[in-house]
């Protein structure tokens, strides 16, 4: 029961607070919606 930490790594970006996307060539920073970026669930 204990083994959910506050600050455990986001599920849906790993940690990394987002991903780079690209649009027509354009690589940019999309900040994770699941945790706003943080990297934290």
């Amino acid at each position: 029961m204990g083994k959910h930490k506050k600050d455990e790594d986001c599920s849906s970006c790993n940690g990394k607070g987002g991903s780079w996307k690209t649009n027509d060539g354009k690589r940019f920073w999309a900040p994770c919606a699941l945790c706003n970026g943080s990297g934290k669930q």
